[in-house]
């Protein structure tokens, strides 16, 4: 389980550039436009399984999982700490861990793994997450999903995000989907 401790700093397609695309110039729609961004961006990280607008998150797990962590793509790891046999909170150190942008994530302590106790959260990591920078792909099929929604957000109001059907623009995030063995 992970849960996000800070938003995203900033979304990978700005106001800016997403109303210059749909050749608004007035600011009655900003809400409606930035709602849109992120609606389109949360969409494409449940889609792909990867985080894509950086963001802090901590992350619950009843052991080390041999180090692969649940999120990707990770940029830094702040800290993993652990409930020992006393339940107490420590915190390891000397990790070794390489960030890359698309495989899983895996971090190794440098002196062996401790053994926690049995809990659903004796494992304790936070961390890091998001592209930086988001590939170009993925800025476009926002840019192309929020057109869409805008323009025709009287036919998509009373329709779910993923009721809105798969289109071949939705093949730009497939290189960038988690796949799962």
């Amino acid at each position: 389980m992970f849960t996000q401790l800070t938003p995203p700093a900033s979304e990978p397609v700005s106001l800016a550039v997403m109303k210059a695309y749909l050749r608004v110039d007035i600011a009655d729609d900003d809400v409606l436009i930035s709602a849109l961004i992120s609606a389109a961006r949360r969409f494409a990280e449940n889609h792909t399984g990867r985080i894509i607008a950086q963001r802090d998150f901590r992350i619950d797990a009843s052991t080390f999982g041999d180090g692969i962590l649940p999120l990707s793509p990770v940029s830094s790891v702040a800290s993993v700490k652990y409930l020992d046999a006393s339940k107490t909170l420590q915190t390891l150190t000397g990790l070794d861990f390489c960030p890359h942008p698309l495989s899983p994530q895996l971090f190794s302590p440098v002196a062996g793994w401790p053994v926690p106790t049995k809990a659903w959260n004796a494992v304790q990591i936070t961390c890091t997450a998001g592209m930086n920078p988001v590939p170009e792909d993925i800025q476009n099929w926002i840019m192309l999903r929020v057109a869409t929604a805008y323009e025709q957000r009287s036919a998509v109001i009373d329709l779910k995000t993923t009721e809105l059907g798969r289109s071949f623009v939705d093949g730009l995030l497939d290189a960038y989907c988690v796949v799962t063995i």
